[in-house]
């Protein structure tokens, strides 16, 4: 997590509560840095163990970030199982994306207010940023997508998007969670045998977040940006990795990253650049080639305006 999101957890422990009854969108990343101190004589023992507990937290799951930074902080890379706003409301609360898929409602009902009324059925304030509709013709059938912003009742903003296909019988494809935002899903692709429906997305460290499923017609699979930078890295040369976030084209079948050195500082990649080019062979989605093109610092370095100009 994001040291933020630690800070935001100890306002409110101290404040005792937190007002839900409003909720606005901030898609703005925010960075900020906390620290704890042992509890003080002067405060309840209870109060100040929660505090540290939450600290322990917050400080393991920065520990198992991803190499990306955005202005000298580490983001975490986003993994597909992450789980933010639980169906009682509350922030983390140790339910999984099984149960989070259960509480998404599908009946007639529901879907004739999509458009106002959050499908995440939740105990938290929810919001309905927008709503959609995707026809393709490789499947022969039309998806819908509801894109919601969440309040728990004790921690800070998530986002949420559904996925489903639209039928006599509704099936889901994905409900999935995110500390930052999302943009809207679309079908980069729907011919030549291959259907591909991408959901744009960032984690609160503005690591990539995105989801893409995509099939040959015979059934639906899904890889994300993060398995995607994890084969990746695995074919760059020792000493570089991908800098999260990737930039993806796939009506073209590419995608576009910064590119890490090892020993670079948290606010800057000088690795150089590199270009994907994927495929779907089957029911894998496969990076079929990269292309590195490395950076290699000539010279003094030089600022405009020239920083000690007077």
């Amino acid at each position: 997590m994001t040291f933020m999101r630690a800070a935001l957890f100890s306002l409110i422990i101290f404040a005792g509560s937190l007002p839900v009854s409003a909720v606005k969108a901030d898609n703005t990343a925010k960075t900020a840095q906390t620290q704890f101190s042992e509890p003080n004589k002067g405060q309840g023992a209870e109060l100040n163990s929660i505090i540290m507990q939450i600290a322990a937290k917050f400080n393991e799951q920065e520990d198992m970030a991803g190499s990306a930074a955005i202005d000298g902080e580490e983001p975490e890379m986003f993994v597909e199982s992450n789980i933010f706003v639980c169906p009682d409301g509350r922030y983390e609360s140790g339910c999984d994306k099984e149960v989070v898929e259960r509480a998404v409602s599908l009946d007639s009902a529901a879907l004739e207010k999509m458009g106002t009324e959050c499908l995440f059925r939740t105990k938290a304030s929810c919001l309905v940023v927008a709503s959609g509709q995707i026809n393709l013709t490789i499947t022969g059938s039309t998806f819908r997508w509801q894109h919601m912003v969440l309040q728990p009742k004790d921690g800070p903003l998530a986002e949420m998007m559904v996925l489903f296909e639209n039928g006599a019988a509704p099936s889901l494809l994905t409900a999935i969670q995110v500390d930052g935002f999302f943009d809207a899903p679309h079908a980069p692709r729907d011919g030549d045998g291959i259907g591909i429906i991408h959901i744009p997305a960032s984690n609160g460290g503005l690591g990539t977040a995105d989801h893409i499923l995509y099939t040959n017609g015979k059934g639906w699979n899904y890889t994300t940006a993060y398995e995607i930078q994890l084969r990746a890295d695995k074919m760059m040369p020792a000493g570089f990795t991908l800098a999260s976030p990737i930039h993806f084209n796939l009506r073209e079948s590419s995608g576009f990253s910064m590119v890490r050195r090892d020993g670079d500082p948290g606010c800057c990649v000088t690795g150089g650049t590199v270009n994907m080019d994927f495929e779907i062979v089957g029911h894998d989605f496969k990076i079929s080639n990269i292309g590195f093109n490395e950076t290699k610092p000539v010279g003094e370095t030089r600022y405009a305006p020239e920083r000690n100009a007077r």
